[in-house]
């Protein structure tokens, strides 16, 4: 994969993306076939940009976007729809006509019930492998995008769905090397089916990268791909 690529993205339109991210996406997109034929999904057009910037780093691809603005414009590069984020009959529509998607980017709202929101819904129907994108998650910080240090941010969220990613560790608790019994903290196991996650979410889940105001949720090719399952330690 040639590196300058997202150089030349990155500088080339004046996009509302900060730059920054396309630095993140040499490694966030380092095991893709840039030739490959994929569908890629973005909510949140803007001016289109976005699109345009995907659309040259996949040639090959399918993409389509949606935002909430009437007078969002065209795209050349595919087709744009109207509606929210959370409109989940819309989402199902765009998924039937133009998915299932390898990709899916997250720049719409920053509203953080709608990143939670748009993710429950869509996640599931991803592709196995693919990955989901939120960009601009330094609104889970921000009062005014229903975040906060200790609210039920998009990031305190991802930190949740990183504990039941071990979801094995919290139902078996520890094996004792005296005895090699199981012992399960019953107050952890309390903890945990408090979240109120779908398995079909946390189990389909491979890994979840934190960078910098991006958060890159990875799709297992199959459930429970690297986690322990009955495996003992």
């Amino acid at each position: 994969m040639s590196e300058a690529i997202f150089d030349k993205i990155k500088n080339k339109y004046k996009s509302s993306k900060h730059p920054v991210y396309w630095d993140l996406y040499k490694h966030v997109f380092s095991g893709f076939d840039l030739a490959k034929e994929l569908n890629i999904f973005e909510i949140g057009v803007d001016q289109g940009h976005g699109m345009l910037q995907f659309k040259e780093l996949f040639p090959n691809c399918s993409i389509c976007g949606l935002d909430i603005r009437e007078d969002t414009p065209s795209s050349p590069v595919g087709n744009v729809w109207i509606g929210s984020q959370t409109d989940t009959e819309l989402l199902s529509k765009i998924n039937e006509d133009e998915g299932p998607f390898d990709i899916i980017i997250d720049d719409g709202s920053h509203q953080n019930d709608h990143q939670i929101e748009s993710f429950e819904y869509l996640f599931p129907k991803l592709k196995a492998g693919g990955i989901y994108i939120v960009e601009d998650i330094h609104t889970s910080y921000w009062e005014s995008c229903k975040g906060g240090y200790g609210k039920n941010s998009f990031v305190n969220y991802c930190k949740k769905l990183s504990d039941l990613i071990n979801y094995e560790a919290w139902i078996k608790g520890f094996q004792s090397p005296k005895d090699f019994n199981w012992y399960v903290n019953e107050d952890d196991v309390k903890k945990y089916n408090s979240y109120n996650i779908s398995k079909e979410i946390y189990k389909n889940i491979n890994c979840i990268s934190f960078y910098p105001n991006v958060i890159v949720i990875y799709k297992s090719n199959k459930e429970a791909e690297y986690q322990l399952g009955n495996v003992s330690i």
